[in-house]
């Protein structure tokens, strides 16, 4: 099976994660998309809880075929990196083909990572560009909407409308748990 994971924080998860899945999905360079929280991102020290995050993730996916989520960061040890955690899927799904599912301003920059060139050569990636971003010639999928985290958090804290950014069911959980009021 080929299957292509989405590393992120996904604080909240929107609909631009969710037409990366789908995006790659229709164009049928994976079987699967595999939707990977982290459980504590290193660039970032005041995330939403990781069980949250997941629960935000799960919502979202519900009705999207071949979708999943995974808490393998759980069975990690810290630091967090994603290299560790691809480690642990090509240990896990050993007789599937994964691929990473980036951004094209994220590809230019996994070199930096920590063990970026190791990720590199271990797992193809397949880049989704946002509109007006330049291609990256490695399998290019154009993105239709131009949304980020930070400014879904934004909204939030200044009360306005994030209705069309994510789906119901996250902006559900959003208001329940008053996330993001706070930041």
């Amino acid at each position: 099976m080929r299957i292509g994971l989405l590393l992120g924080s996904f604080d909240p998860v929107h609909n631009g994660h969710l037409e990366m899945a789908q995006k790659a999905l229709e164009a049928d360079l994976v079987d699967q998309v595999l939707f990977v929280p982290a459980k504590q991102n290193p660039w970032k020290e005041n995330s939403s809880d990781y069980v949250t995050r997941c629960m935000m993730l799960l919502t979202a996916i519900k009705n999207i075929p071949n979708c999943k989520v995974s808490a393998i960061e759980n069975k990690i040890t810290p630091p967090y990196y994603s290299y560790k955690t691809i480690e642990a899927l090509k240990e896990r799904y050993k007789w599937d083909d994964l691929f990473l599912i980036v951004g094209a301003d994220t590809a230019t920059s996994i070199k930096d990572w920590n063990n970026g060139d190791w990720i590199l050569k271990m797992i193809p990636l397949i880049t989704v560009s946002r509109p007006g971003s330049e291609p990256t010639g490695i399998i290019d999928i154009p993105l239709q909407v131009d949304i980020s985290s930070t400014e879904i958090r934004n909204l939030v804290k200044e009360n306005k409308s994030i209705d069309p950014l994510v789906p119901r069911s996250v902006n559900g959980l959003i208001n329940i748990l008053n996330l993001y009021k706070d930041e």
